[in-house]
């Protein structure tokens, strides 16, 4: 199973974890093969700057060997944000609807929560 979630406000960054850790726990109860991935854009992007004293960056990093995370590159340039000033484990795509729709393609169940 494939599992796309999106996050495009920054105020659902909490929803997108419980449903991330909640599926990780089902992953690891029953055994089962979970291919999970958040896809960031819109001013959600802004909390995948890197900020160590920050409750996200310990969610992310619990979760962080379970799960691709993808920010768009639209949006970083949008609100003049860097690369290099994110998370370490965040993967850059050009872009996030484009990005969704790819994984869309390949299987991947879209999850908005």
């Amino acid at each position: 199973m494939k599992i796309l979630l999106h996050v495009n406000n920054q105020d659902n960054w909490a929803a997108v974890l419980e449903n991330t850790r909640n599926t990780i726990n089902y992953k690891k109860e029953y055994d089962s093969n979970i291919e999970i991935e958040i896809v960031a854009n819109g001013n959600a992007v802004l909390k995948l700057k890197n900020a160590a004293d920050d409750d996200l960056s310990k969610s992310l990093n619990e979760i962080r060997d379970d799960v691709n995370i993808a920010a768009c590159n639209n949006a970083l340039k949008k609100f003049n944000i860097f690369p290099n000033e994110l998370y370490d484990f965040v993967i850059v795509v050009p872009a996030g609807i484009i990005e969704l729709a790819k994984r869309q393609s390949e299987g991947f169940a879209y999850i908005k929560p």
